[in-house]
């Protein structure tokens, strides 16, 4: 006899060596749209006996795919996708729309009944899919009837319930956690379950909720164990436990209730664009041995705290196998320094004099580790610890880890995680920094209402933008919650700081100063809430204020301001919703402070201010080059552009190529004007003791326009001319000079740069001025 231990809702089972497969198929056969042409692949242990060509009966199907033609599908996906042997393999959802199957015998087998347990296996492989709208599936538990009255993967019934889904893993409302999509109905089968596109195990039946987990990746095995609770039957009513694997690890169990009586018919269900190709469908009376998975770390870091618990611990570890207790154990190579089965957490503890530490994290299967350092101290982090940080990310956790770490000394840390692909970890002049692709984020647990502070409060923070950075990139910001969160500190595309802080008229309130492209900037923004007013720093000089009501662009907006509460969580490099104004380009340091960092007693006296200091503390700390910048992109015939190189105090040479050379550093910069003929590459270099460095700026030189005709006709305004060779140029109008409407016609010039340009013009349209440039 063999004895299986199965965790969750499972009991000891004893299994006999001779428990049969009831239902295999290898799908090993020749290329074929008729996908059970021939039975090469299959075995089936059923009676009756499946033949050729009755094997599976396919109720969502393209038309063009069906018997009698079995041809290519068509390019309507509401009359359902193709279905295909390929490559040995079974594909699901071929081209437009989705489509399914199931296997023409009513699996409520004798010998299901007698061993009082099956399981099913299935590999879901290639699919493009990437969210849980996509993937492949299998589902049990229907009757004849309802299996043969499956239809569209994603619509659940909601549009006509005579045609359910045979699962309801493929809807939008599909979320783990979510209850069921779909009317009463809508879902045919007791229980189903999906590998989707975003890398989830969703299941659930035609009640309740999606249950699920995030895994590895969007293919790989499912598997089922199924167990009847007491009695075995096919009775309505009679309760099945399970237990879900995926690639033979447990990830769920639960249990649900036959809802009709000998209805066991099991299908699969798909939905793609291209098609979900499926291998090695099983369905046996033994039950699938899961296999062991230790714990893995996936975040430890250590962070300084003054006193005599002097060191603060951050972890995050995986489960491992479901449900066996993982045992933390964090030591300095030598002492045990702390224990817990908590899977996520920070502890607090008397470290000594130690640096260096290893967590280590076990289960029955086995262990995984990681070591950590404290990251380098250096004068800002201790210009920084000494003001008493609200929250405070420096970013230098290990590459690829979760959990962004609050360095600030509270009593507990707010720590971040990430949303979307955020790298810490990487190089910067000061320590480590995180950059920011441009379509990810942070989410803070930290949480302040602005308007409750008596004082107001201050963000610090260390950025680099990048030369093709976003309108509103938001540095950090506050979801609503019960109140109205903004955008507290952002850079325009034209590197203009921005406070969206307040409502009413005139919300946005921009600094006076703009901070250069590709160059790292210490930026500090202090909002004081008994003066109303802002006020933003740049390198340590202050770079515009509130008081004056004007934007730097000519708007205005009312003060006092009005201070808006709200107690969302903090974000950063996004946004309130995390949809848009993502940061683009790296940030080192982002700190809040719940106190005025340029006023530190409040008094309205800025005499005592640390902002300066706090500047010339990074500016001592960092290392090499800066930042590279250019006043101007692309310039035309006589243009100028100015490049500006910003160096540490520690570099020992500046040159740039084209015939430039090397040059001073003047109090940290660099200035050269530059007048190329043609489109030129400056590549500025340097040395100090980081080592040699360069960054590269191309300006692109565009040939001035030179307009050689223009011609009114009755429909229509054409205007020759000489540009650039082989260029899209764009036509703007504008009636007053002032306003332009961009792009309202467009023309590539030839080989030799001519070309002509034809507007619509109808006999009513008024006077109008036109521009043309080379198009955006």
């Amino acid at each position: 006899m063999n004895l299986l231990r199965l965790a969750g809702l499972f009991p000891l089972i004893v299994l006999t060596s001779q428990a049969a497969t009831l239902f295999e198929d290898t799908f090993n056969r020749a290329d074929n749209r008729n996908i059970d042409e021939v039975l090469t692949g299959i075995t089936a242990n059923t009676s009756p006996v499946l033949s050729a060509d009755t094997v599976y009966s396919q109720p969502q199907l393209d038309p063009n795919n069906a018997a009698p033609t079995y041809g290519a599908q068509d390019a309507d996906a509401s009359n359902g996708g193709g279905a295909q042997i390929i490559s040995n393999a079974l594909q699901l959802a071929v081209g437009a729309g989705t489509s399914n199957a199931f296997i023409n015998h009513n699996f409520v087998d004798a010998s299901i009944l007698s061993a009082g347990t099956f399981s099913i296996s299935l590999e879901i492989n290639a699919y493009a899919g990437t969210t849980t709208q996509q993937g492949g599936a299998f589902a049990i538990g229907m009757s004849l009837e309802e299996a043969s009255a499956t239809r569209d993967a994603w619509a659940v019934g909601s549009s006509d319930i005579t045609q359910p889904s045979m699962t309801g893993a493929f809807n939008v409302n599909g979320t783990i956690g979510n209850p069921v999509p779909g009317p009463a109905g809508g879902v045919a089968s007791d229980f189903w379950i999906a590998l989707r596109g975003n890398g989830s195990v969703a299941w659930g039946g035609n009640t309740g909720n999606v249950m699920g987990k995030l895994v590895t990746a969007k293919t790989g095995t499912i598997t089922v164990n199924f167990q009847f609770a007491d009695v075995a039957n096919f009775n309505a009513g009679t309760v099945v436990n399970y237990q879900v694997l995926y690639n033979l690890v447990e990830i769920g169990s639960g249990s649900f209730a036959w809802s009709g009586t000998n209805e066991n018919y099991i299908g699969l269900d798909a939905r793609d664009g291209t098609g979900v190709t499926m291998d090695n469908f099983k369905i046996a009376t033994e039950l699938v041995t899961p296999v062991g998975l230790p714990p893995s770390v996936t975040a430890f870091e250590a962070t300084k705290l003054p006193g005599t618990l002097n060191t603060r611990f951050h972890w995050i570890v995986a489960e491992g196998t479901a449900g066996d207790p993982v045992s933390i154990e964090i030591s300095d190579g030598t002492n045990v320094l702390h224990t817990s089965t908590d899977l996520t957490g920070f502890a607090d503890v008397d470290a000594s004099s130690a640096t260096s530490f290893t967590l280590t994290a076990s289960n029955e299967t086995g262990d995984d580790g990681a070591t950590t350092t404290f990251p380098v101290e250096n004068s800002f982090s201790t210009a920084v610890r000494a003001d008493t940080p609200a929250m405070w990310y420096r970013f230098c956790e290990a590459t690829g880890s979760s959990l962004i770490v609050d360095s600030a000394p509270n009593a507990a840390p707010h720590e971040g995680s990430l949303v979307g692909a955020v790298v810490t970890g990487n190089a910067s002049p000061l320590d480590k920094a995180a950059s920011f692709p441009g379509t990810a984020s942070i989410l803070t647990d930290l949480i302040f209402d602005p308007a409750a502070q008596t004082q107001g409060f201050t963000i610090e923070a260390i950025v680099k933008r990048d030369l093709n950075s976003p309108a509103d990139a938001a540095i950090i910001s506050q979801n609503d919650g019960t109140g109205l969160g903004r955008s507290y500190l952002a850079v325009d595309s034209d590197g203009a700081i921005e406070s969206f802080l307040a409502g009413g008229p005139g919300a946005r309130k921009d600094a006076d100063d703009t901070l250069d492209a590709e160059t790292w900037v210490h930026l500090v923004m202090v909002v004081d809430t008994e003066r109303s007013e802002m006020r933003w720093y740049l390198d340590g000089v202050e770079a515009g204020t509130t008081a004056d009501s004007m934007n730097p662009d000519g708007s205005v907006f009312l003060t006092p301001f009005e201070l808006e509460a709200a107690d969302g969580n903090w974000r950063i490099g996004t946004q309130k919703s995390a949809a848009t104004n993502f940061w683009l380009g790296s940030m080192d340091e982002v700190i809040v402070y719940q106190s005025l960092l340029d006023d530190v007693n409040g008094d309205g006296d800025t005499s005592d201010s640390h902002v300066a200091a706090h500047a010339d503390a990074w500016l001592s700390s960092v290392s090499g080059l800066l930042g590279f910048s250019s006043s101007a992109q692309a310039i035309t015939s006589n243009g100028q552009a100015t490049l500006k190189v910003k160096v540490a105090s520690d570099v020992t040479s500046v040159s740039i190529n084209n015939g430039i050379g090397s040059l001073t550093p003047v109090n940290g910069y660099v200035t050269v004007n530059v007048s190329p003929s043609s489109t030129t590459t400056y590549t500025v270099t340097t040395t100090s003791p980081s080592g040699t460095q360069s960054q590269s700026i191309t300006i692109t030189f565009e040939s001035a326009v030179v307009i050689l005709t223009a011609v009114k006709g009755e429909y229509d305004f054409v205007i020759t001319f000489q540009g650039q060779a082989n260029t899209t140029y764009q036509a703007n109008a504008s009636i007053d000079l002032i306003d332009f409407t961009d792009d309202i016609a467009d023309t590539t010039t030839d080989e030799t740069g001519y070309g002509v340009m034809t507007i619509p013009s109808l006999p009513d349209t008024p006077e109008e001025f036109y521009q043309l440039q080379v198009r955006e």
